[in-house]
């Protein structure tokens, strides 16, 4: 009984774990093309080439990353890693972004 409510934990684990990565890809996937082509203008020529690189960076870093994040968490325990992944991508984005184009004031 103890072994059918753990099997049972891990699939919904899961499940709400693709559902909630499904989401995000629902959310941004429809509105990235129109934003990027309005920040580059209009170009639609370019603003494909962007979407390609953004699509391409993201395919990049889940390759390399994914692998050295289970090794990780293999090693230290999956919440110090989960806590460290956090911490360190609330700094970058709180240090980058004034970068952004718009954020910068009138």
């Amino acid at each position: 009984m103890q072994a059918y409510r753990s099997r049972r934990a891990a699939l919904s684990f899961l499940v709400i774990s693709v559902a909630v990565d499904l989401l995000a890809f629902g959310i941004i996937i429809p509105v990235l093309p129109r934003l990027v082509q309005g920040l580059l203008g209009g170009e639609t020529v370019s603003a494909a080439q962007v979407y390609g690189l953004f699509g391409l960076t993201w395919a990049v870093m889940q390759f390399f990353g994914a692998p050295i994040l289970g090794v990780l968490s293999d090693a230290c325990g999956r919440r110090p890693v989960i806590s460290c992944c956090r911490t360190w991508l609330s700094a970058w984005i709180t240090c980058s972004w004034p970068l952004l184009p718009g954020s910068a004031g009138s």
